[in-house]
Order: C-alpha cells, then structure tokens, then sequence
C-alpha cells in the first residue's frame, strides 16, 4: 500500500472529506494524523540543537589539536555536549503528536456551520 504524506492547511472540512490546501481527502483514506503545536518550528530548533550538541564536543576536540594543548575534551564539553543533544531531542519530540488511525483512534471532525 503506498502512502502519500500531505500537510498544509485545512480550507474546508465536510461530512466526510477534509480540503488541504486544495486537495480533497476523503476520511476514510487518513491513516495518520500529525499535530503540530504551535506557530515556531521547534522541530528544526530541536534538529539544530541536536546538531550542536555532536559538534561541540568536536570542535572543542579540533581546537584542541590544532593549539597543541594536552586538554582535547573536557568534562564540560562534554556534558554541555549531551545536555544540548538531549534537550534538542526532547523538543524535537514534545513538538508534535502523532496519532495511528487504527482501532485505537479514529477521526472524529466536530465543527460549526
């Protein structure tokens, strides 16, 4: 079964369909609902964050070599190389819900004419 990933902003939403920018979805065919929270990307922060805490370690360790210093990692680069790593993996992750429509949940659309 193939799956085509669609995200976007809802413009109608009917009986049994959803309109995502443009595109008529029928209910029955959603599998996963994805939610976002939020205006900000915070998914990218938790990204680049993540990205810092691996570079900072080695960098920290480059710098070292090339002055020549005895010191090529520190027990304070390396713990604020895993605190970045960490709390840009638990942004990352507490960015977004993800919901697998199977028996467990279903899409419920509740709205107002």
């Amino acid at each position: 079964m193939k799956f085509t990933k669609i995200s976007g902003k809802i413009n109608e939403i009917g009986e049994d369909f959803i309109v995502v920018n443009g595109e008529l979805i029928e209910t029955k065919n959603i599998k996963i609902v994805k939610i976002i929270k939020g205006q900000l990307n915070y998914a990218s922060w938790g990204a680049n964050l993540m990205m810092g805490g691996i570079l900072y370690p080695v960098i920290y360790l480059v710098n070292g070599i090339i002055d020549g210093s005895r010191e090529y990692y520190s027990r304070g680069s390396i713990l604020t190389g895993a605190s970045l790593l960490l709390s840009g993996y638990l942004i990352y992750k507490l960015s977004y819900r993800k919901f697998d429509m199977d028996k467990k949940f279903y899409l419920r659309i509740i709205y107002i004419q």
